[in-house]
């Protein structure tokens, strides 16, 4: 793979991680709008094959966007990642939820990853190190960063080794087991494809750990 290739997959995987990131949001209208009128699931689809063609997303990039209605999606993300319907999630978004007694050490060894790198949580926005949506945003900021210094005719090898040692340690441990309870549900077809693409994806960007010189 030559230097233009790899920085052109690590740009796209950055742009992967953010919309994934936006699309694990509580949909509101501005989302709605952007997945019905504004192309986001053509955008995803584009930076996804880029970085590798053989991601299972064929249920999600075929879905009707005009059947797509908000309260629907409003109910399903609820229902299904929320308060649940015995008031907690069948399918919390935070990877300690699946530690069981380990659940601290989780979130410890994610604020280590992020302190390494100079990141602190925002106390704002109340987010939980462990929350799938700051782990995505961890590997959007290590992708970028790789891009950054690949432009700059740099080395991106320790960025590029901390996304997969991060996906190893952390969304590949937790995320196949949210999909296993997700698909013990009915309905949120949306959430499911979703979850199938980004699971794929992940594992995409697993292989390359021993095909890509991130140099």
């Amino acid at each position: 793979m030559t230097e233009i290739d790899v920085s052109q997959v690590a740009m796209h995987r950055s742009l992967a991680y953010g919309l994934f990131a936006q699309l694990y949001e509580y949909p509101d209208e501005a989302l709605h709008q952007k997945l019905t009128s504004e192309g986001l699931l053509e955008q995803l689809e584009q930076s996804v094959l880029v970085v590798d063609e053989s991601v299972q997303g064929a249920a999600l990039w075929s879905l009707d966007l005009e059947d797509m209605v908000l309260s629907q999606l409003q109910s399903d993300f609820t229902r299904l990642f929320d308060v649940g319907a015995i008031g907690r999630p069948p399918c919390p978004l935070d990877g300690g939820a699946y530690a069981g007694a380990a659940r601290m050490k989780s979130m410890e060894e994610c604020l280590r990853f992020y302190n390494h790198f100079g990141l602190q949580l925002n106390q704002e926005m109340k987010a939980m190190p462990d929350q799938l949506g700051t782990e995505l945003e961890f590997l959007h900021f290590l992708s970028h960063q790789q891009v950054q210094l690949l432009e700059d005719q740099q080395s991106g090898q320790s960025y590029w080794q901390a996304e997969c040692d991060f996906l190893d340690r952390e969304l590949l441990f937790w995320f196949p087991k949210m999909i296993t309870e997700l698909n013990k549900l009915e309905g949120a077809p949306f959430y499911k494809s979703l979850s199938i693409v980004l699971e794929s994806f992940f594992g995409a960007v697993a292989r390359r750990v021993a095909v890509t010189d991130m140099s």
